[in-house]
C-alpha cells in the first residue's frame, strides 16, 4: 500500500507491550493484517503502524498472546476530517456564546437600591417595576428621565432619585425626605409636661408660670410650666411655655438567665442542593433527600459572569443542609452572673435619652434554683419637659 493511499485511508501508530511479541507478530502476518514501520522500544514493547480495520482485527490476537496495546497516534485524511470537524463545531458554539452574550447584554439582569434607610426598599423596587425598571428589562426601551420624574410623583417619601445603568446592571440612588421635627411654632400656646415620672431637681421657666417646685415629685403627663397665665384683674392670656426641667428619674430592668440550657449544634453530617439559574428559570442539577430533623439551611450563591458594569443572569445556587442535635449546655454560676449582670445593664443604658446622666447605678444578681436573676435600678438625671399644645 503506497504512502499516498495509507494518508488517504487513514492510520494509527501502536504500541505494543508483552513477553510474546514475536508470536504477536507472527499470528498477525498469518492472518494478513497489514501493518508497517515496526520499531522495537525496548525487550518487551515495539511500536508500528496499522489501519484502523487492521487494529481491530489484531485485538484477538493481542489477547491471545497476552499483549497490551496503545493507540500513540492517528494520521491520514479520516482523522484530519475529524479534527477540523471538531473545531468547527467548537467555533460555531464560540460564535453563538458570543451573540448570547451580546443579547443578554442588552438587558437588565440587577437593580440595585442606594440609600434607602426608612422607605422600604420593596416598595421602591415595585414602584420601578411598575415603571418598567427590573431584572429582564430591554435598556433600550427604558427612559431614564421619565423614571426618575415619576418615581418622585408617586413615592412621597423620595425627595431625590438617580438612575444610573451600568452595563447590565441599574443602580438606583434617592434620598428620602426628611420630615419636619414634631414642634409646636412660637404663636400657638402651650404648657410644658413631664415626660416621665421623677423629682424635680431644677425649674426654670423662661416663658409661663412654674406650677411645681424643686423636690416635689411629678408623674408623666403632669404640667410643670404652664402657658395659661392668670393674674388678678388681668384677663388671662396664652404663651408658648418655654423652660428648662431636670428631674432625678429611675429605669428598671430584670434578666433570667438559666443554668442549664438546650442548644442546637451541628453534628458534622451535610447533604446539598446544586441549581443552576439562568434568569427566573431554575434548574436543580443535584437533588438531595433531607433525612435530618433538624437542620441549619445555608445557600451560597456564585455568579458565573459578573464584573463592575456587566452580570448575566446566570448564576451557581447550592443550599447546604447541616444537621443540628440538642445537647446540653451548662453555665457555670459566676458566668451565669456576669451575663446576667451584662445584659441588664445594657438594656437599660441602651434605652436611656442622650442627655440623661447616670448619678446612681444598683444591679442585684441571686441564684434561684438553675437560673440567675439581675435586677437592676439606675438613676439619672435628664430633663424631662415636654411641650403640649393647649387647645
Amino acid at each position: 500500500m503506497s504512502r499516498i493511499l495509507k494518508y488517504l485511508r487513514g492510520y494509527l501508530t501502536i504500541k505494543v507491550e508483552g513477553l510474546n511479541l514475536e508470536k504477536f507478530l507472527n499470528m498477525s502476518v498469518s492472518s494478513s493484517i497489514s501493518f508497517w514501520d515496526v520499531k522495537k522500544i525496548g525487550i518487551t514493547e515495539i511500536e508500528f503502524k496499522t489501519t484502523v480495520r487492521g487494529y481491530k482485527r489484531m485485538k484477538n490476537i493481542i489477547k491471545a498472546t497476552g499483549s497490551k496495546a496503545y493507540i500513540t497516534g492517528k494520521d491520514g485524511v479520516p482523522f484530519l476530517s475529524l479534527k477540523l470537524k471538531r473545531r468547527k463545531m467548537m467555533a460555531i458554539g464560540f460564535v453563538v456564546f458570543i451573540l448570547m452574550v451580546f443579547m443578554l447584554s442588552s438587558f437588565i439582569w440587577s437593580v440595585e437600591i442606594i440609600g434607602a434607610k426608612t422607605v422600604s426598599t420593596k416598595e421602591i423596587t415595585d414602584c420601578l417595576k411598575e415603571l418598567g425598571l427590573k431584572a429582564g428589562a430591554f435598556k433600550l426601551n427604558l427612559a431614564v428621565t421619565d423614571i426618575e420624574n415619576d418615581m418622585l410623583i408617586k413615592m412621597d417619601g423620595i425627595s431625590w432619585i438617580k438612575v444610573n445603568i451600568k452595563g447590565t446592571r441599574a443602580e438606583v440612588e434617592i434620598k428620602e425626605r426628611i420630615a419636619p421635627p414634631d414642634i409646636i411654632p412660637d404663636s400657638k400656646p402651650c404648657n410644658i409636661i413631664a415626660r416621665r415620672d421623677g423629682i424635680i431637681m431644677k425649674i426654670i421657666a423662661e416663658k409661663g408660670d412654674i406650677l411645681v417646685p424643686q423636690g416635689e415629685p411629678v408623674k408623666k403627663g403632669q404640667v410643670l410650666i404652664t402657658g395659661m397665665i392668670d393674674r388678678p384683674n388681668i384677663e388671662r392670656r396664652y404663651v408658648h411655655a418655654a423652660g428648662e426641667v431636670s428631674a432625678r428619674t429611675w429605669y428598671e430592668g430584670k434578666e433570667v438567665i438559666p443554668l442549664e440550657t438546650v442548644e442546637k449544634e451541628r453534628s458534622g453530617k451535610k447533604i446539598s442542593n446544586l441549581f443552576l439559574i439562568l434568569g427566573q428559570n431554575k434548574l436543580q442539577i443535584k437533588n438531595s433527600h433531607i433525612t435530618f430533623n433538624t437542620y441549619d439551611k445555608i445557600v451560597k450563591s456564585t455568579k458565573l459572569i459578573e464584573t463592575e458594569k456587566f452580570q448575566l443572569p446566570l448564576e451557581i445556587v447550592i443550599e447546604e443542609y447541616h444537621e443540628t442535635v440538642d445537647k446540653q449546655k451548662t453555665k457555670s454560676v459566676d458566668e451565669a452572673k456576669k451575663l446576667a449582670y451584662d445584659l441588664v445593664e445594657k438594656s437599660i443604658i441602651n434605652s436611656l435619652p442622650p442627655d440623661a446622666k447616670i448619678i446612681n447605678k444598683n444591679i442585684n444578681v441571686t441564684v434561684k434554683e438553675n437560673v440567675v436573676i439581675a435586677s437592676a435600678l439606675i438613676e439619672t438625671i435628664e430633663d424631662i419637659g415636654l411641650q403640649e399644645e393647649i387647645k
